[in-house]
């Protein structure tokens, strides 16, 4: 539910503090951020050691909502809701690019994986799901997805 609404105006969603009831198994609280909350842990490194400089993409947004749940685990209650973040939002036809609405589908990852084992190339199977979907943004993941999904079956 709040990720459909995080796709919709524009930002990713990571799954942030858990609290389970005691002897169970079963979630108590849970909360849901913004991917841009909190900020990156500072490491002291060793500059030589570092193969790749990763942009900080966190900047301590403070959207984020709060969830209680009854002790069946049935029903989930917003305790709290921050709408507000401290960025930029996605606009609309990119949002699809965003990490938490990127999911590739068991059924599609079986027909990628059925399509690239015949013999067809990963790109041109990505492109027949751009073209059964009616556009590259309602298939539901990226190129590099499909063929970070078809990578380790070679």
């Amino acid at each position: 539910m709040y990720c459909e609404y995080a796709h919709l105006k524009g930002f990713s969603v990571q799954k942030s503090h858990v609290v389970y009831w005691i002897h169970a198994q079963i979630i108590k609280t849970r909360e849901y951020t913004c991917s841009k909350a909190g900020y990156k842990r500072s490491k002291p490194m060793d500059e030589s050691q570092v193969k790749y400089h990763r942009l900080d993409t966190r900047i301590g947004c403070l959207a984020y909502i709060h969830f209680n749940v009854d002790k069946e685990g049935k029903n989930w209650m917003v305790a709290k809701f921050v709408e507000e973040h401290n960025h930029p939002l996605v606009v609309k036809n990119e949002s699809h690019l965003l990490r938490s609405h990127r999911k590739i589908l068991n059924v599609q990852a079986d027909l990628l994986k059925n399509m690239t084992d015949s013999g067809i190339r990963t790109i041109h199977a990505y492109n027949f799901f751009d073209d059964e979907v009616g556009g590259f943004m309602n298939v539901g993941f990226c190129k590099s997805d499909a063929y970070n999904n078809v990578q380790p079956e070679r």
